[in-house]
């Protein structure tokens, strides 16, 4: 076939036929806008856009007032370790009012209201502690429900071994609360095995179970005739919390 003869079977496309597809190239864009903007302009797509906007920013402020008291208490507690640590002979606080935050001592009847036989209905711990790994001081404030009494050189103790997760000297010469004195019974361990924690138990059968989140420490203590285990996974259930909020 001669090459005229292909021109005339399959003519080019002129100017005015490529302009014609410009044109609709164009009407399709002007018409995919005014959807965009008909969409977006809509009230309810405003509306479900406000939503979302709100609940990102409650979400943000929710974290925001939950990390804030815990911070302001690790820099308390920073404070009064750098201070003691620079003057042996410095005064610490007699109790915790200025450390403690009522916003934590629902933590403690949490970890007493889930401590429960299903059973029998039967509460398996009835007092625990929440304490800061720095200096072994209550996060809560004195008056809270469920506490236990927890002296301030027992919660040092406590927070130095834990720190260092080396349980040598707990195991050695026993763990102290509340001027009570337990024989350390087993080390618990977290993820990968990391020591996270101890169980301590008395001759007349009382438990306490005792571990750390990444700045505080949970403790549980459980009654003679108390299944210890459910007390622990209690106290696991209270240091998840803190650890899912970078506590």
């Amino acid at each position: 076939m001669a090459s005229r003869d292909i021109i005339a079977e399959y003519p080019l496309i002129g100017d005015e036929s490529m302009d014609d597809v410009g044109n609709q190239n164009s009407d399709v864009e002007h018409t995919a806008v005014a959807a965009n903007s008909a969409r977006w302009g809509s009230p309810s797509f405003r509306a479900r856009a406000a939503a979302t906007v709100a609940l990102v920013l409650g979400v943000v402020a929710v974290a925001a007032l939950v990390s804030l008291p815990v911070q302001l208490l690790v820099n308390r507690e920073t404070q009064i370790l750098g201070a003691s640590s620079s003057s042996p002979n410095a005064a610490e606080p007699s109790d915790a009012t200025s450390l403690g935050s009522y916003l934590f001592d629902s933590y403690l009847t949490s970890i007493t209201g889930n401590a429960v036989d299903e059973m029998t209905g039967a509460e398996q711990c009835d007092r625990a502690a929440l304490l800061g790994l720095n200096t072994g001081m209550p996060w809560t404030t004195p008056d809270a429900k469920k506490q236990m009494a927890v002296k301030m050189g027992e919660g040092g103790t406590l927070a130095a071994a834990l720190r260092s997760r080396d349980l040598s000297g707990l195991k050695r010469d026993g763990i102290f609360l509340e001027g009570n004195r337990y024989d350390f019974d087993k080390t618990m361990t977290g993820y990968k095995g990391i020591i996270n924690g101890a169980v301590g138990k008395r001759r007349n059968g009382e438990h306490v179970t005792i571990q750390r989140s990444r700045h505080g420490i949970v403790i549980g203590h459980s009654c003679a005739s108390c299944d210890v285990g459910i007390t622990s996974r209690a106290v696991t259930n209270i240091v998840g919390a803190l650890e899912s909020h970078a506590m």
